[in-house]
Order: C-alpha cells, then structure tokens, then sequence
C-alpha cells in the first residue's frame, strides 16, 4: 500500500502534467498574438469643442463595439473595440466605465445611449494623447502615452528557463484577452506537523502574471499548494512592476531601443528573483509561516464576515466556504482546529472548484495568501 508522501507525490506528478499543457497554451499564445499586435500613438477627444474628432464609435455587423480611427498620415482604420479597453477610454472621456459598459451591453435603447454619450464626450472633451495597443483588427487597450511597454515573451520566457535551472516545473497557466499567468512547482512535497491540523505536505513554485494592456502589474510571488487536495495560494509580490516610463514619441519606433532595454533589465530581474523564490531560506520562511498560522485560533463565522464585509468575498462565496470548513474533509485540505492556515484552505478548496473562472481562483488564491501577513505582525 501506498503512503501518503508516495501518494501525494503522485497527485503533483499529474498537475504537473496537466497544468504544463495549460501553460505552454498561455506561451503559445502570447507568442501568435505578438505577431499581429501593433502599438500606435492617438489622439481621443477634441481639439475645438463639438468638431475636429479623430475617432466614432458605432455598433459593428457583428454586435460588437465598432470604431473608425483616423489616424494621421496614415488613413482610417476600422477596429472592434475590447471591452477592458472601452472602459479605458471611458476614463480618457470622463465617463463613468462601469455605467457605460452596463449601457453598452444592455437593452438596445440602453446601447444606442451609450454610443450617444461616447460620440458626444468624444466632441467636447480636450484632446487627450493616449497609446493604443491592437492585436488584429481589436483594439485590447487605451494607455497613457507614458506607459512602459515590455516584452513579455522575453520575461517570461527568462523566468521559465530559471524555473528548470532550480529544478522546478511548469504547474499550469492561462491567457485571456488582457492578463497572462503562469505557476511553477518543485515536484516533491515538503512536510510540515502541525500540532493543531495535523500532517500538511506542501509543493512550493512561484506565480508569474502580467498584463500589457493595463489589466495589473507585473507580479512575481511565491506559490504554495498543498499536494493532498492541491489547493494553491500565493505570498506577497516580491516585484510589482507598474508600467510607467517616460513620455512617449508620437513615431514609436524612435522608442524601440528603450523597449529592448527595459525589456532586457526586467527580464534579468525576474531571472534573480526567481532563483531566490526557489533557495531553501525562502521555502523555510514558508514553512514557518504555514506553521505559525495553524497555530493561530480564529473564529470562521467572524472572519467570512469580515471578508464579505470589506467586499474581498461575495456573501455566496462566503457561505459556501463556511460550509466546506464545517465538513472539516481531510479531503479538501481541511482538517483540525479552526485555524488561520485552515481558514486559507478553505478559500483556496473553493477556489478549486470547476465552476471558478481562472481569473477570480486567482483573486481568491492571493487574497488567502494575504492572510499570513497576520503572522508576520
């Protein structure tokens, strides 16, 4: 019969292998966009009031947000328009994002306000320069024209190539239209006794995410899964890399040696960061951590509701945590005393569910690693 560490072992072999297919997709394709994105400087808004635009937004044929850009020197271009970046613009036009994307997708008397509202604050606010970033023919983003543009193939391909050097594997990621993530693991669990939860066996990695569309920082933090249940949650950023350099030129390629530049300097960051992330005195100091937390009583009922409170936790979400922490089942990571480090288990084993989109386990998965900052108080 199988221990348990021979048995847990086995249940990171298999993430491992999964989780690699889910990252090489996310790699796969941030490389595919590359090739068909474009960067250009624009102008929104107005340089006498109600005349002289340079871009109306419509409803395209395919229900989706239409614009034609008038870019000068260059013609018109027709583009569809993501639904991170109208909210960008939105904020350029001092309009409300979340009021006129509640227009836009609503009823049809609702979106044909919406369209009203922006054309209209498009002729009468002051011209604004902005950095639009297209892949194909949709536009993913409206940036201040003093945004620190990254490549990030070269950052996250340093960091990967760092990961197997420290013996660490690829765990599992994902890609959407604005945000990229990627976890790694060290294949063999570490085990820490607890007097209050028992036996915990614990994969340490990291988690690198990033957006280039102004959707987050730059990240890299430490990742810890328990291997029973695979629960995963993460520690504090050791960098947030917030993308703001200096202005940039109207004729972007004058800026392509400051791109290759700060490229090549945070890609050898994240390469030294990485490294330390793996070294045994970062791991020891979480295992310190996971140990001083289960050794920390909290009261469940009061600490969901608190969370729902400060809005980091829906009421349902709430709820149904509170529900996972009663049953108690080894099986979800959760067992013994109620605890801090059993409180974290309980967010990240419904973080775990199938029905949690990658985005909000994410969300959940640091909110629950957040909570070890009581242990360092």
């Amino acid at each position: 019969m199988k221990n348990l560490n021979d048995l847990v072992e086995e249940r990171i072999a298999h993430k491992l292998k999964m989780g690699a297919s889910n990252a090489v997709a996310a790699m796969t394709r941030l490389r595919e966009e590359g090739k068909i994105s474009q960067d250009f400087i624009f102008e929104v808004g107005t340089e006498r009031k109600g005349i002289s635009t340079n871009i109306e937004f419509y409803p395209n044929d395919l229900g989706r947000i239409g614009a034609t850009f008038h870019v000068p020197n260059q013609g018109s271009r027709e583009y569809t328009i993501n639904k991170h970046a109208i909210r960008q613009v939105a904020e350029k036009l001092k309009i409300p994002g979340q009021y006129l994307t509640n227009l836009l997708f609503g009823e049809k008397w609702q979106s044909s306000l919406a369209y009203e509202i922006l054309n209209t604050h498009n002729g009468w606010t002051e011209r604004n320069k902005v950095l639009v970033r297209s892949v194909g023919s949709e536009v993913r983003a409206f940036l201040s024209d003093q945004y620190r543009r990254l490549d990030s193939q070269k950052i996250f391909g340093t960091h990967v190539d760092e990961v197997y050097k420290n013996g660490g594997q690829l765990a599992d990621g994902w890609m959407d239209d604005t945000r990229l993530m990627v976890e790694t693991l060290l294949p063999k669990p570490i085990q820490i006794n607890t007097e209050l939860n028992g036996m915990i066996l614990i994969a340490f990695g990291t988690r690198l995410s990033s957006s280039d569309y102004g959707d987050g920082a730059l990240e890299l933090r430490s990742f810890v899964m328990q291997g029973i249940c695979l629960n995963g949650l993460v520690r504090e950023s050791v960098l947030r890399a917030v993308h703001l350099g200096s202005r940039l030129p109207s004729t972007l390629g004058l800026s392509e040696e400051t791109y290759e530049s700060d490229s090549k300097t945070t890609a050898l960051a994240i390469r030294d960061l990485t490294k330390n992330l793996y070294s045994s005195d970062v791991i020891k100091t979480r295992m310190l951590e996971i140990k001083a937390a289960s050794e920390m009583p909290i009261d469940p009922a009061r600490e969901l509701k608190n969370l729902t409170a400060v809005q980091k936790l829906l009421k349902g979400e709430a709820d149904e945590i509170g529900q996972l922490l009663m049953r108690n089942n080894p099986d979800d990571g959760l067992q013994g005393d109620a605890t801090l480090w059993k409180l974290t288990q309980g967010i990240t084993a419904f973080a775990n569910r199938e029905d949690i989109s990658d985005r909000r386990r994410n969300e959940l998965q640091e909110l629950a690693g957040n909570l070890f900052d009581r242990v360092n108080r």
